[in-house]
């Protein structure tokens, strides 16, 4: 999607790499910011500029490295993984100013004295989305492993599909920046998610995927809350996002590059509608599949503009 409708936030990736338990070597932190520098393009090494272009100005990619304070390891970090800590492994905050006007990607690398490492990454939302970090990701991963010198260039056929506008604006930082805003960390394990489809299913939605078992239960515990407030009632409503790649008219490769989401909204008008499981599962699996039938295919066409 366009630059200037995409949000100023950063996507946050923390990876865990255990050590040999030799201590610290210099060549742990070469080689991910050399096989970096193989992976990346041209478009990596910009900056955004009002909110709304990308300046070409070849400033790079912002490159840090930090040093765990002694008597820490990464098994600690593993074993109380608490958001806290895990931002702090991060080069930037995910909502930060630093999202309108600084670099698309940025990269810290922190290392152990057991010779483990976490790399953070922060990249733009507002030229990325999760699967165009994934790519990066993997390509980055397979330059390490003594892969080419030189990656293939990425996949830029988005371009051509969501070609750009002549309406531009100077949007500035949202309100959002300014909440204060708590993350909290629920894990589900492989089974208790299979649990969750089997209890999700229905004649309406017989195979439940992941994605919709785990935010149905986190939606139902929402609207049950709702319902335990002495405030009047409110709709209550689910926003998702959604992978457009291989949803358009005109399939798109996996690993193109671009901010290729959309998102759809399921509701609950009724406090006296049901909250279930399986008809919360019936409601997003509706939501999307209208989206995807009256939506993605306008998005390629000539009112595409008016559609995001």
């Amino acid at each position: 999607m366009e630059i200037k409708f995409s949000p100023a936030v950063y996507i946050p990736v923390v990876l865990f790499y255990t050590g040999t338990g030799t201590g610290l070597d210099a060549v742990v932190s070469q080689r991910p910011k050399t096989s970096l520098s193989n992976t990346l393009t041209d478009a990596a090494y910009t900056r955004i500029r009002d909110n709304i272009c990308i300046d070409c100005n070849d400033n790079g990619v912002e490159f840090l490295e930090a040093w765990v304070c002694v008597g820490t390891s990464l098994a600690d970090v593993l074993a109380r993984p608490e958001p806290d800590v895990l931002l702090r492994f991060l080069p930037a905050r995910i909502m930060s100013l630093k999202a309108y006007t600084g670099s698309l990607l940025q990269v810290q690398v922190s290392l152990f004295e057991c010779a483990g490492l976490v790399i953070g990454i922060s990249a733009s939302h507002k030229l990325a989305d999760a699967a165009t970090l994934s790519t990066l990701i993997k390509r980055w991963a397979h330059s390490a492993c003594d892969g080419p010198e030189e990656v293939e260039p990425p996949d830029l056929a988005a371009a051509s599909v969501f070609p750009p506008t002549k309406m531009l604006t100077t949007a500035q930082p949202g309100e959002a920046l300014k909440l204060k805003l708590r993350t909290r960390r629920y894990v589900f394990d492989a089974k208790k998610i299979a649990t969750l489809k089997v209890k999700s299913t229905s004649e309406v939605v017989p195979r439940p995927t992941r994605v919709e078992a785990v935010c149905t239960l986190l939606w139902k515990c929402k609207i049950k809350a709702l319902e335990s407030n002495a405030e009047p009632w409110k709709p209550s409503v689910l926003a998702q996002t959604v992978n457009l790649r291989k949803r358009l008219d005109s399939a798109m490769p996996e690993d193109s590059v671009g901010n290729l989401i959309g998102f759809y909204m399921a509701r609950v008008d009724r406090i006296s509608d049901e909250a279930d499981l399986p008809s919360l599962v019936a409601k997003m699996r509706k939501s999307m599949d209208e989206y995807v039938r009256y939506y993605t295919r306008k998005l390629c066409g000539p009112d595409s503009f008016s559609m995001i």
